[in-house]
């Protein structure tokens, strides 16, 4: 997916942290928290 939508090396669609600690803060920056949810996986 990065390869066929990155405008460059530096922009581009696709975000992946590069930890879980990073995710949690990059995902606060992003979102409210009444726009969050928990949920279980099978």
């Amino acid at each position: 997916i990065r390869g066929d939508y990155a405008l460059s090396g530096s922009q581009n669609l696709i975000h992946a942290s590069d930890s879980t600690e990073n995710a949690g803060k990059e995902i606060r920056l992003i979102f409210k928290s009444e726009e969050l949810f928990e949920y279980d996986t099978a």
